[in-house]
């Protein structure tokens, strides 16, 4: 597998050999791998009827019922068990999201949950709760021609607390139809679902790759409002808005155990010490949206 594999692709930071094709990314040439995906002819545990997620210090498992059974080992290991007539082009939901996002926690990154463009040459990140406006940001922006950096998980290098380096991570964004028919990517091409209902539209962006790694210039907290406005955050409030969205906290207490807690809190105070967190008010009527640009570039 390691010597001949099927796929292979990289992303946030990582060089993966794969079983699977995943549509969401180009393929590269073959190096050493980070992460080894592998396929399983049978299931890794007993069917879940609903969602788990179990955080061992050995081992992380997951269970999407009717997708997928996975199983993490050393988090340089991911074994698949396909669901019987799972669509394998939905593969990309759940292993470059959460799976992926364990991997790289166990790794030793801070990942967000968020978006991150490359504007003007410098990466902003934003990040809000469901409904702040994330992925309609992100599609108001990348119209207007802007980089995608990464969609769904900002994974952040803190091995030089002094200098928190943001991995890149997949040319693919998900957003709502109403979203998609109004403001459609410049050079897209729109995702297979494979017979799947999944509620929103799924595409890949045609742009030149983004460095794989980049400093981040600001994070931007969303906040609907009656019009577009940028306030700058201090720090107990930046570091609040950045734990409400650290994508493991949402496990809960598991996948802090042994250490990886105070690990956790250390990292953000790190990323809230070094980069300016500023709360964005995004206008609630999509007309609005191309308001948020300047504000953006005058900042930079």
């Amino acid at each position: 597998m390691s010597t001949n594999p099927r796929f292979t692709y990289h992303c946030y930071g990582q060089h993966i050999h794969s079983d699977f094709p995943f549509q969401e990314m180009a393929e590269v040439e073959t190096a050493a791998p980070d992460l080894v995906i592998t396929g399983s002819n049978r299931f890794l545990g007993p069917p879940a009827e609903e969602q788990m997620a179990e955080f061992l210090p050995d081992r992380q498992y997951f269970d999407f019922p009717g997708v997928i059974q996975a199983e993490i080992t050393d988090a340089s290991h991911l074994q698949i068990a396909l669901y019987p007539g799972a669509a394998v082009e939905m593969l990309g939901l759940p292993v470059l999201g959460p799976i992926m996002a364990t991997v790289l926690h166990y790794k030793g990154y801070l990942v967000i949950h968020g978006s991150g463009l490359v504007m003007d040459g410098k990466l902003n990140v934003f990040i809000g709760h469901r409904g702040a406006g994330k992925s309609t940001t992100a599609a108001c922006l990348l119209e207007r021609g802007h980089q995608l950096f990464s969609d769904d998980l900002i994974v952040i290098d803190l091995s030089d607390p002094s200098h928190p380096m943001a991995l890149a991570g997949y040319p693919a964004t998900k957003v709502a139809p109403e979203i998609a028919e109004r403001f459609h990517p410049v050079a897209a091409h729109a995702l297979s679902n494979g017979g799947y209902a999944y509620p929103k539209e799924r595409f890949r962006i045609v742009q030149t790759p983004p460095p794989r790694t980049m400093p981040i210039e600001a994070v931007y907290a969303l906040e609907r409002s009656a019009d577009a406005a940028l306030q700058t955050l201090d720090f107990k409030a930046a570091l609040d808005a950045l734990m409400q969205n650290s994508y493991m906290l949402k496990y809960g207490a598991a996948p802090m155990a042994a250490g990886r807690g105070a690990a956790h809190f250390i990292q953000v105070t790190q990323l809230a010490t070094r980069v300016p967190v500023k709360r964005l008010k995004t206008p609630s009527t999509l007309d609005a949206l191309h308001r948020i640009e300047p504000l953006l570039l005058g900042a930079a």
